[in-house]
């Protein structure tokens, strides 16, 4: 895990924020599934923080355990859980990706993306 507590603003990163969806959206999502019966997935991406892309240059040190040469620091390329940015460059992947497949997001709720295919509702709360 990266030491994000170390991270200094304007310096290692600028922005933090990343929409979350709130839980009474969830509910009315659960329960609009319920009476239309639809199909509902949930799945949680243990390595999801890796995939976000780093806008600020982030170095650390090797992690407890390797063994490190004396003075050497690292270079990340992706995000790591830990850093303070980790959540916004993931959410900001995601969106990017989602948009590709033709997904909008809602302006109720920026973490939800709709998508309708031949009259088909799909709806995506990240």
């Amino acid at each position: 895990m990266a030491q994000g507590f170390l991270q200094v603003p304007g310096v290692d990163f600028d922005k933090t924020f990343a929409p979350v969806t709130r839980h009474q959206f969830l509910r009315i999502l659960l329960a609009l599934a319920n009476r239309y019966d639809w199909h509902v997935h949930q799945m949680d991406m243990k390595s999801a923080f890796l995939n976000g892309d780093l806008e600020n240059e982030i170095f650390m040190n090797a992690p407890p355990g390797y063994k490190a040469k004396e003075n050497e620091v690292w270079l990340l390329h992706k995000a790591l859980y830990g850093l303070k940015q980790a959540s916004r460059e993931w959410y900001l992947k995601l969106k990017k990706e989602l948009e590709s497949l033709v997904f909008v997001r809602s302006s109720a709720n920026h973490r939800v993306f709709i998508k309708t295919i031949e009259g088909r509702l799909f709806v995506k709360a990240v």
